[in-house]
């Protein structure tokens, strides 16, 4: 599968960077405006994954009002699977060549079982099952390097989620880089992938899809991914409107002081 999915996202890739129309062409299940491209990608996908997968699954996506089923007839438990076609619209509309796509498969019991996430315009990319965590064509382990973690964030919250804003500036002022890159997806793989020390959105707005296909890398002790008071970051349920405040880190110690640090001045 591994290989059909890298085949995949690059052709799609190839079509996505040479310009899909950005004409709206109607409303997603958050009551936003769909465009032409993400109504595009996520029917190519949905195309590819009725091709590949083989059992009984429900398909969750952004833009589709309602989740259906595929392979009804197929005599294994229900799986599903959350597709996020285009994190990084407004980047895409926009010129930013920060666009990505995620896919994450959950079995019955709401365990991650195949990931993938991908940056279309960069190329970089996640991809994990039950055998194997690969990064870019590498296999992917955690880093035992004596090398400090970079002192840096990928950053977004609003001046409401502090105390107030001298603690805010404390916070931000302890990095040495911070950035916001517009696509969660693609936030979370430069994490994973050590350009960034942490992720951290605290403005309660995350949904499912911006980050299922972390899950699994957390699972294979990749990335540490809890809530803001340092909390395991738990399912709550596969809607794609409930809202989630999410850090993530690949080195533990590095995790615990970004913890340390939002206790004390999150509100």
């Amino acid at each position: 599968m591994q290989k059909k999915l890298v085949t995949f996202f690059r052709q799609l890739s190839s079509k996505v960077k040479a310009g899909i129309s950005s004409k709206a062409v109607g409303k997603n299940s958050k009551g936003q405006t769909t465009k032409f491209f993400d109504v595009y990608c996520e029917g190519q996908i949905i195309a590819f994954l009725k091709k590949n997968i083989k059992y009984k699954t429900t398909i969750i996506s952004e833009e589709i009002a309602e989740p259906f089923v595929i392979n009804e007839k197929a005599k294994t438990p229900m799986h599903y699977i959350i597709i996020d076609p285009v994190d990084g619209s407004d980047n895409y509309m926009n010129s930013v060549g920060f666009v990505c796509v995620g896919i994450a498969v959950f079995d019955s019991n709401y365990e991650p079982v195949m990931s993938f996430a991908g940056n279309y315009f960069t190329g970089d990319y996640f991809y994990a099952d039950k055998k194997t965590a690969i990064i870019n064509g590498k296999k992917a382990g955690i880093k035992k390097t004596s090398v400090p973690v970079r002192n840096s964030a990928l950053l977004v919250m609003s001046n409401n989620t502090f105390k107030d804003g001298q603690a805010l500036l404390k916070f931000t002022d302890s990095f040495e880089s911070i950035r916001s890159l517009g696509a969660t997806i693609g936030e979370m793989l430069q994490i994973l992938m050590g350009h960034y020390g942490v992720f951290i959105d605290v403005r309660g707005k995350l949904s499912l899809e911006n980050f299922a296909p972390y899950f699994i890398a957390q699972k294979y002790g990749l990335l540490i991914i809890t809530d803001p008071m340092g909390n395991p970051l738990k399912l709550k349920g596969l809607e794609l409107v409930t809202g989630y405040d999410v850090v993530a880190a690949v080195d533990a110690d590095f995790h615990r002081k970004m913890i340390k640090g939002l206790k004390k001045v999150i509100k």
